[in-house]
């Protein structure tokens, strides 16, 4: 299925925008669920898929379909319920293609939401409307905010288990609201909708109005909840039912008294370049290519990802750290040649000049360099089990260089359930602090605000080289 979308992305000449947005939230809230929902009604699902979630669904125990197993693909994850990993699904609408990272809700894999979180335009958080705002909720909600995540959706989910109260919507977003609000998020980056993904209440759909009362007693027996996991029954009778070719019912419930866009509608208006404004030329090199061929002879060129910006041939570039200065020769992309490169390309350079450049170093057009910096504070996510200790020494990654570096100083940690801030010497899985780091040589670095790609980095443990926090630059 990837092959087929990426091949899709690649061969569609149209110029279509790449919304990549992710699902947090506690656990059980709805996450897997909802994206099933979204996958289906958006009819993304492929007719084997849907036999074999039928397949998965009956061997549990299910007379119907678990829409959480479309993105729950471990073994582990189907066996117990729950999402582990992060899964990632492609879609596309008429007006826009998706990536979509479905992350988990359990503390333990908080890790795993920050991976997936940490390239998305926007995030859904997912609340439970019978149990509101947890603690797992204000941490992916912070943590997407340290991310610099543009834009919010907050979907107040399984409204039907509170038989749809607009008073319980209300008090949830107000809360939500002031949370937000403390944390520096705008109220015009979050969107409220209350929703319900498993009868696909404004998920897609606003929802069906059934006036028959027969109607509604008949599609609502076959909608059921096992063990809080959201099942959708199968149709034996398939009249009146828009799905019939595959036997399932689309059933949703309206709530008249909500006004607003769908989820759908959303993810197909905001502007997914939000995070993209930054346009100085960045390209961190991966390797030095060379070749011998008779047809490509002395042939020397530095491949990387252009992360920011744009180059083109006879632009002076600067090599960081050591500044040695060179003009782009020409630009290659597989067997063609080009005359410029934007961000989000990967390219090979050749330049007029034979400079000293290796894996690590970071190409900058002149008169654009960031700072070159051997000290700095960061945001840290610490995502080991063992404690973070100040005075170890870590390898750092930042773009594709690897330095080592040692943090001097633990500025604050942060409490979770209220966002105040208290000194630390230390901290431990799921902590979030601001931390001074010292490191063992200057790298050039952009703050994280302006830019992702070169103002985050990696901590990893260099005993273990177990990945240990993940870090934004401020």
């Amino acid at each position: 299925m990837i092959k087929f979308f990426l091949k899709m992305l690649v061969a569609n000449k149209k110029d279509t925008e790449i919304l990549k947005f992710t699902t947090v939230g506690s656990v059980d809230d709805g996450k897997s669920t909802l994206i099933g929902r979204l996958l289906f009604d958006s009819k993304a699902i492929f007719e084997d898929q849907l036999e074999s979630v039928q397949k998965t669904s009956a061997k549990k125990g299910f007379n119907g379909i678990d829409l959480s197993l479309l993105t729950d693909g471990l073994a582990a994850e189907r066996e117990q319920g729950i999402t582990i990993d992060v899964a990632y699904r492609y879609f596309a609408t008429p007006k826009r293609k998706f990536i979509i990272a479905d992350t988990p809700g359990h503390v333990q894999y908080t890790r795993n939401m920050v991976t997936g979180a940490s390239t998305a335009n926007l995030t859904i958080i997912l609340v439970d409307a019978r149990n509101g705002i947890l603690d797992q909720s204000r941490r992916h909600a912070y943590i997407s905010a340290l991310l610099g995540i543009p834009y919010f959706i907050v979907a107040v989910n399984k409204m039907d288990l509170v038989d749809y109260s607009e008073a319980k919507f209300n008090e949830i977003v107000s809360s939500f609201d002031e949370m937000m609000t403390s944390i520096g998020i705008k109220p015009s980056q979050i969107f409220y909708i209350p929703v319900s993904a498993l009868a696909g209440d404004n998920v897609v759909n606003r929802g069906e109005q059934l006036h028959d009362k027969t109607a509604v007693e008949r599609a609502s027996s076959r909608l059921r909840r096992t063990n809080d996991r959201s099942v959708l029954e199968v149709h034996e009778d398939h009249e009146d039912n828009e799905n019939a070719e595959i036997g399932v019912r689309q059933q949703s419930y309206n709530m008249p008294w909500y006004k607003g866009a769908t989820i759908m509608e959303v993810l197909e208006s905001v502007n997914p370049n939000t995070v993209q404004s930054f346009n100085k030329f960045r390209m961190p090199v991966q390797i030095v290519i060379r070749n011998d061929s008779p047809e490509y002879r002395d042939f020397r060129g530095f491949a990387g990802k252009v992360t920011c910006g744009g180059i083109k041939v006879g632009d002076e570039i600067i090599s960081l750290p050591s500044k040695k200065k060179s003009r782009v020769k020409s630009i290659h992309l597989y067997e063609a040649k080009l005359d410029r490169a934007y961000a989000g390309q990967s390219v090979t350079i050749c330049l007029e000049d034979e400079i000293d450049t290796s894996r690590g170093d970071m190409f900058v057009k002149a008169g654009e360099e960031p700072a070159l910096e051997a000290q700095f504070s960061a945001d840290l996510c610490w995502m080991s089990e063992d404690p973070f200790q100040l005075g170890k020494k870590y390898y750092l990654k930042h773009c594709s260089s690897l330095v080592k570096a040692m943090p001097t100083k633990i500025e604050y940690k942060l409490d979770i359930n209220n966002f105040s801030k208290h000194p630390a010497e230390t901290l431990s899985l799921n902590d979030i602090a601001r931390v001074e780091f010292k490191l063992l040589k200057a790298i050039p670095v952009d703050k994280y605000d302006e830019s992702r790609s070169t103002g985050s980095f990696i901590l990893i443990d260099e005993i273990t080289n177990n990945t240990v926090a993940a870090g934004m630059i401020r």
